[in-house]
């Protein structure tokens, strides 16, 4: 960096010079801070930026949800739909007291007090189906061949 000039050794035209010399120094390093300014603004909601990149500063994210337009669950005059119990389960699991109680004596055989049903879709198989060509060669030796179906 220079020194300062001495003013007052300086005549008019000089004073001048060093006047838009600095003026345009001024202009040129304000447009740099501005945009370095604008550069940490960035973030990852105005900018193409990873929300990763932004470590423990990260805006909480905001939901588009407009408060009490809709309320939750079920709407009004909407009926509801339940499952409903099954007579025959496909498995019966039956939770059974122990054979002695605390204190040491023999219990009686347990009743049913209360029941749950748990309700699971089965996992997805798929189905393999084989289709076979045959051909038949009659004594005569012409031979009939079947094509496959159309899917």
């Amino acid at each position: 960096m220079e020194p300062m000039p001495d003013l007052d050794q300086l005549n008019a035209t000089e004073k001048d010079d060093l006047l838009r010399f600095l003026y345009a120094r001024v202009v040129e390093l304000t447009a740099k801070v501005t945009e370095l300014e604008g550069r940490l603004a960035l973030n990852s909601r105005n900018a193409s930026k990873p929300l990763s990149s932004e470590g423990y500063g990260k805006p909480k994210p905001k939901s588009l949800r407009i408060a009490g337009k809709n309320p939750t669950g079920g709407q009004k005059g909407h009926k509801g739909h339940t499952l409903e119990k099954s007579e025959h389960p496909a498995h019966l699991v039956p939770h059974i007291p122990p054979v002695n109680c605390e204190c040491g004596m023999e219990l009686p055989p347990g009743t049913v007090v209360e029941t749950r049903q748990v309700f699971a879709l089965p996992p997805m198989r798929y189905e393999v189906t084989e289709h076979q060509v045959l051909r038949a060669v009659a004594p005569a030796a012409s031979v009939t061949v079947v094509s496959f179906p159309k899917t």
